[in-house]
């Protein structure tokens, strides 16, 4: 599935899995934060994820 845009976050749901990941974009767009399953309400968060 294509990420779509919720406001400044960006979804990507995994297929076939309940896990999903949320891409923040930073206003330029080259640095994310990280946010993984979030279901379960946990937050690791990864700085200057580099969106090609």
């Amino acid at each position: 599935m294509s990420p779509r845009c919720v406001g400044d976050f960006f979804v990507l749901f995994k297929h076939g899995a309940s896990d999903f990941f949320m891409l923040q974009a930073n206003r330029t767009k080259q640095s994310v934060k990280f946010i993984h399953d979030v279901r379960r309400g946990f937050y690791p968060i990864i700085e200057k994820f580099i969106i090609s």
